[in-house]
């Protein structure tokens, strides 16, 4: 049996202006969408969209479920409710959000 370590977030992408990306990216399921986490200015945390809707817009707030890809290989204790983070590919700063639930899943 194992176990798939789950947060829910809100969140938004920022505008091309603003730095953000050209377009939002498909997070239609199953999504390929793997950015990372950043909270404050600590260590790059990887994640996988597992639901969110099929079109977001830049600038629209949105909530989603995200898995932690390397859990618990990977220390991602800094994801706790309330916690606010930056949504970052590469060194650019894509997206803003806040985690709203943690969660354990198991699975056989």
């Amino acid at each position: 049996m194992g176990e798939v370590h789950k947060i829910e977030v809100e969140m938004t992408f920022l505008s091309k202006e603003e730095g953000g990306r050209q377009h939002p990216p498909a997070l239609t399921t199953p999504s390929s969408y793997r950015p990372h986490v950043v909270v404050e200015n600590g260590e790059y945390l990887g994640v996988l969209f597992l639901s969110a809707p099929e079109f977001v817009l830049a600038n629209s707030a949105f909530s989603a479920t995200l898995g932690l890809l390397y859990y618990p290989q990977v220390d991602y204790s800094p994801l706790v409710p309330g916690a606010e983070f930056t949504v970052r590919e590469g060194l650019h700063v894509v997206g803003r959000g806040r985690v709203i639930n943690r969660w354990i899943e198991h699975v056989a």
